[in-house]
């Protein structure tokens, strides 16, 4: 099963090269299938659990729905978590946290479940996936910029990091 995972995570990497390769020339498009974005989110956490133990990290997941159908690209959500889930956790010393979050944004705070599905079925809210933990962190004069190719952070900082995919 482990041979199997990996096998299959280093298969996605050589995909990732094609696919940088791709958006610098303009070719790279959307695959999105209607799933649940919940459930998806969790089985890509779950891939961490093992390390988390090994490495002696609080790891958590939360979520405000137990299920939540929409349209997405999987491919590019995995590539995205998987990449912001492994800085979390290369920069997260033992006996810290790192948490996974699937959350709903809106204009004005809604409590109401109703409500709050309904919003987001008009484009009233959005879904917001966080991974945040209490590693190094970025410090905030470089945060404009972790969106760029290659951007690394100094090693001397030290701080809270979460960001915000959706």
């Amino acid at each position: 099963e482990q041979i199997n995972r990996n096998s299959s995570r280093l298969l996605n990497l050589v995909d990732e090269l094609m696919d940088f390769r791709k958006a610098d020339s303009g070719l790279l498009k959307l695959k999105a299938s209607k799933g649940d974005l919940i459930k998806y989110t969790k089985e890509i956490k779950e891939e961490f659990d093992e390390l988390a133990e090994q490495q002696n990290i609080e790891y958590t997941f939360e979520s405000v729905f137990p299920e939540y159908e929409v349209w997405f690209d999987p491919g590019k959500v995995e590539k995205i978590l998987f990449n912001l889930i492994s800085n979390a956790f290369k920069f997260t010393p033992p006996g810290e946290r790192v948490n996974v979050n699937v959350s709903i944004t809106t204009p004005k705070p809604v409590t109401n479940i109703k409500r709050i599905q309904s919003m987001l079925s008009s484009d009233e809210g959005w879904i917001e996936i966080s991974v945040s933990d209490t590693g190094i962190g970025i410090p905030e004069k470089d945060a404009v910029n972790i969106f760029d190719r290659f951007f690394q952070v100094s090693d001397d900082f030290v701080g809270y990091a979460g960001i915000y995919i959706f």
